[in-house]
C-alpha cells in the first residue's frame, strides 16, 4: 500500500479525467495518465478493471504488486505530478520483476522517473 500521501483522491482522479493537458503514455502492461501540478509529492492511482481479470482476489494481488514497484521507484520519482496507471490484461501473466521494469520504462517515457 502507498503512503495516503502518495495516493490520488477520487477527486483528483475525476479531475484528471476532465484535464485537456493529461498525457497519455503506453507501454506492455500500463496506460499512464500524468499530469503536471504545483510543487507537491508525486502521487499515483493504479486502476485495474474488470476486463483484465474478472475475480476480486486477482485484481487485488496485480494492485499489490504494482504498489510495490511503485514503492520501490518512489525515491527517482520527480514531485508535482499525479500519475495514473491502468493496467492493461497482459499484466495477468507477468512476473513481479517484468512489472517493475515495464513501471520504470513507462514512467521514464513519461519524463517523470530521474533514476
Amino acid at each position: 500500500m502507498l503512503p495516503r500521501s502518495r495516493r490520488l483522491t477520487t477527486e483528483m482522479l475525476k479531475e484528471m479525467q476532465t484535464n485537456d493537458a493529461v498525457r497519455v503514455t503506453h507501454s506492455s502492461f500500463f496506460v499512464a495518465r500524468t499530469l503536471s501540478t504545483e510543487s507537491s509529492p508525486a502521487r499515483f492511482a493504479v486502476i485495474i478493471s474488470q476486463k483484465v481479470t474478472k475475480g476480486a482476489v486477482e485484481r487485488h494481488r496485480i494492485k499489490r504488486r504494482v504498489h510495490h514497484a511503485i514503492n520501490d521507484l518512489l525515491g527517482h520519482t520527480q514531485d508535482g505530478w499525479k500519475i495514473a496507471l491502468y493496467a492493461k490484461s497482459s499484466i495477468r501473466d507477468a512476473s513481479s520483476e517484468e512489472v517493475a521494469s515495464d513501471l520504470e520504462k513507462i514512467l521514464r517515457k513519461a519524463k517523470v522517473y530521474n533514476g
